[in-house]
């Protein structure tokens, strides 16, 4: 019996008659997507509901994932592809190259016209030789945040970019004294949802995080953190919430900050493979990389609700590892991995209507037949009995649904690394109420 009585469920064999089905999803929960070498950024775009990726050898990559397939690709971009942004109304894509070997001082931004496909290179001067392309986000104005990387430790400047006339200036400093402003090097930065500002975090020297607005140069926002590690801002579905690694005393490895004020409102430690918003769910999925798994994380009550099916240790490496990207419709969460020796490379796609649909497990009941273990957007008898054989295995993956069986008590719904009856009944409600 479980830890405390259940509220009363209807009889098994009704259950097994009754159960509901919905429209056919995904063939899967989560699919592996193997690229021949490293992946860099990852960028969705609204317009195309296309993912844009950016290779080693220098291309924009190009991938639909209703559809399961690579679509053409834009060849020849840069060499050394790192952040990119797409304006508002998705006619370009810009896309920062950290090529700086036998250039001298001359650095170039990449501009791809998304309608004719033609790339074209925005040169500007670096302050120093260890000065090169990083990151840029692109505001609703007509001006985009430009960031630099250091090779090694220390600051460089910070500029902008003119969308339409397609050129860089330097911003000024936030302090009076007339130069340049200079952040730490290798500083991500994002657009808000609106794209009426952009938030830096800065990873290396002097931690800290900021809110900016590029076309009126003014910082809006600004907080200190005590940490940080490149990893780009994430805003919540409504804009209100913004998520960085990184924090302030109280915080944690992952922390979440009112945008408005850059308040601290939630924090958690030892999630350390990298973090992203849901655009449409009160969600926040974070990377745990001693489980091997993605924690879904309710962002009202910021209770652990689900986990996203283990398979591959996470951890961030500046770009070419635990890079996250979710579509604008909240369908498809995508996420890089590069292996130790790099030699499998690529992205993993989840499906996240699946975890709307949690007792949806598999085509057939039958082992070793097409569909097995495969979600088909049907509840009925099969996954009741997939689930049965799972249990009987031990099958933590599967069947590690709670922690109690008693609804609206602590721990109802989240995982806690024991399989016993309350799973059991926690399934059976599921089943239950269908989809």
């Amino acid at each position: 019996m479980p830890s405390a009585s259940p509220p009363i469920l209807a009889p098994l064999a009704a259950l097994l008659l009754a159960a509901p089905t919905l429209t056919p999803a995904l063939a899967q929960t989560w699919r592996w997507v193997p690229v021949e070498g490293d992946v860099y950024d990852l960028l969705w775009d609204p317009h195309r509901s296309v993912l844009y990726f950016g290779r080693e050898n220098g291309s924009i990559g190009v991938y639909d994932p209703a559809a399961n397939q690579f679509l053409p690709e834009f060849p020849n971009v840069g060499l050394q592809l790192r952040g990119m942004d797409i304006t508002p109304e998705g006619h370009k894509l810009f896309v920062s190259d950290r090529t700086y070997a036998g250039l001298g001082l001359t650095r170039y931004l990449r501009v791809v016209d998304l309608e004719t496909r033609a790339v074209r290179s925005i040169p500007f001067t670096a302050i120093i030789n260890s000065e090169n392309p990083w990151d840029v986000a692109i505001g609703d104005d007509g001006w985009g945040f430009v960031t630099t990387e250091y090779r090694g430790t220390g600051d460089s400047a910070a500029r902008r970019v003119n969308v339409e006339g397609e050129y860089i200036e330097f911003l000024p400093d936030w302090f009076p004294t007339g130069g340049i402003l200079r952040i730490d090097g290798d500083s991500r930065v994002t657009a808000s949802p609106d794209r009426s500002f952009v938030t830096v975090v800065t990873p290396t020297t002097f931690e800290y995080l900021f809110n900016y607005d590029p076309a009126l140069q003014v910082r809006t926002q600004y907080v200190d953190l005590v940490k940080a590690v490149t990893y780009d801002p994430s805003f919540s579905s409504d804009g209100s919430l913004v998520a960085v690694y990184g924090g302030v005393i109280g915080g944690g490895d992952v922390t979440v900050f009112d945008t408005a004020t850059l308040g601290l409102v939630w924090g958690i430690s030892d999630h350390q493979g990298g973090f992203v918003f849901d655009p449409v769910r009160d969600r926040l999925y974070v990377g745990h990389q001693w489980t091997a798994s993605v924690v879904v994380f309710d962002t009202n009550s910021w209770l652990e609700v689900d986990r996203l099916p283990p398979f591959e240790v996470y951890s961030a490496n500046y770009w070419d590892n635990g890079q996250y990207e979710v579509s604008a419709d909240g369908r498809f969460l995508f996420v890089s991995r590069r292996d130790t020796f790099g030699t499998n490379t690529g992205f993993y796609v989840f499906d996240l209507n699946t975890l709307d649909c949690r007792p949806d497990l598999t085509t057939t009941a039958v082992p070793g037949q097409p569909g097995y273990g495969t979600p088909n957007g049907v509840v009925n008898s099969d996954d009741f009995f997939y689930f049965l054989a799972q249990y009987a295995q031990a099958n933590l993956a599967v069947c590690d649904l709670t922690t109690g069986a008693i609804p609206a008590q602590p721990g109802y719904g989240v995982p806690n690394g024991i399989l016993n009856s309350d799973d059991f009944f926690y399934f059976l409600a599921l089943f239950g109420a269908g989809c």
